[in-house]
């Protein structure tokens, strides 16, 4: 009996392995921007299928977060618009603070919240540009740091005009602007050297650092301020603020730097950039920015 001719077996084809998340790709610090983006092209299905199935994305959703993240790391997973973290790590969340978690604005320790100056819900290829410019490795840069947070009192803060205020990249109703010799080391690197890149977290190290309050014109209500968190007498100041002084916080020149620099094209007409310190400043924030975008 004649053995029959076997068939040639068939090879099933393997299944295309999904686009890494941010988190998952391999870190490198690639030598030149074109390839630092490149790496974005692998991610672009995940991203649209995400935006499709995410709701859209408003000022009111850092103030659901309401959450500090302690650690200085890029977290482990991927992190959404709405996500949240552990409560013991939000506890821990004041511990570089020089307030002691209290609103940066009115030194009062109740209702506090957590807002992002490079916000969490900013976009990966923005995020990844920044970290060029930065100097960090790809995928490195965390939006969640301790560094990027802001204690902020909804309620003190011109009530409803400071509930929308948690949102300090949407809402553009203030900003923070870093003193004079900040700004000074910035228009060296930027201006007069015309660097693409620099590592600012070498250049700044220190732990807390001072800044101006400049508020929009939009920001009408008075802020009321408590020199001393145990004693109920108050100043209160009224709009146009001039006589807050700088107000000492964690969070690193970088970050505000960005976020002063995104804003201040919006605040031209609002008439902001007449304030003294921000017209002096303007076009250093401006050059930075110009650079990632």
């Amino acid at each position: 009996m004649s053995a029959c001719a076997s068939s040639p077996r068939k090879v099933q084809p393997e299944s295309p392995m999904p686009p890494k998340r941010r988190s998952q790709t391999t870190r490198s610090h690639p030598p030149s921007l074109e390839k630092h983006i490149g790496k974005l092209e692998s991610e672009n299905d995940i991203l649209s299928r995400a935006q499709q199935s995410s709701p859209e994305y408003s000022p009111m959703e850092e103030i659901r977060e309401a959450e500090g993240i302690a650690a200085s790391t890029t977290p482990r997973c991927k992190r959404t618009k709405t996500s949240t973290v552990r409560t013991e790590k939000r506890e821990r969340a004041p511990n570089a603070d020089p307030n002691n978690g209290r609103c940066l604005i009115t030194n009062r320790p109740k209702p506090v919240e957590l807002c992002h100056f490079v916000p969490r819900a900013t976009d990966h290829e923005t995020l990844t540009k920044m970290e060029y410019v930065w100097e960090e490795g790809y995928q490195q840069l965390n939006v969640d740091t301790k560094r990027n947070l802001l204690h902020y009192n909804m309620t003190d803060c011109c009530s409803s005009a400071g509930r929308l205020a948690l949102s300090l990249q949407h809402v553009r109703i203030m900003i923070l602007v870093p003193e004079a010799e900040i700004v000074k080391e910035l228009s060296i690197i930027y201006l007069e050297e015309e660097c693409v890149t620099s590592d600012l977290t070498k250049l700044f190290a220190k732990a807390t650092y001072r800044y101006h309050f400049l508020p929009a014109s939009t920001l009408k209500e008075p802020i009321s301020r408590f020199p001393d968190v145990n004693n109920p007498q108050h100043h209160t100041h009224f709009p146009p603020f001039p006589n807050i002084d700088p107000l000492e916080g964690h969070i690193h020149p970088r970050f505000v730097v960005f976020n002063t620099g995104q804003k201040v094209t919006g605040f031209q007409a609002k008439g902001l950039l007449s304030h003294e310190v921000l017209s002096q400043q303007n076009s250093c924030f401006k050059r930075p920015v110009r650079r990632v975008g």
